[in-house]
């Protein structure tokens, strides 16, 4: 994933509202290229993730970044059924991390 590009597609546009396909295509080191059609990705309510996919896919994204041990309290907080936690909450919360939060203003 180190080089990406998107280009917009009129005929796949024109498909939207209804329908958010994509045609992602994949450039091999040998100069090969593979292209797939999704006419809806996962998560659309045409293919609806169930229970454990969006932890999964959270944690996929997560982990690299602040640690699994990290990623998995924090996907815990958020998933578990109870009071809705703010943003400053769910960071505070965290035993594993010292967070400080900063506001950026710009003039």
């Amino acid at each position: 994933m180190a080089k990406m590009r998107c280009e917009p597609s009129a005929e796949l546009e024109e498909r939207y509202p209804g329908r958010r396909p994509a045609r992602p295509s994949a450039w091999m080191t040998d100069s090969t290229r593979h292209t797939i059609l999704v006419e809806a990705p996962l998560g659309d309510a045409t293919r609806p993730m169930d229970d454990a996919q969006p932890r999964g896919k959270f944690l996929a994204q997560a982990g690299p970044v602040i640690g699994i041990d990290q990623a998995e309290y924090a996907a815990d907080l958020v998933m578990t059924p109870q009071m809705p936690l703010s943003t400053v909450q769910l960071l505070q919360a965290s035993p594993k991390r010292d967070f400080s939060i900063g506001i950026c203003l710009s003039r």
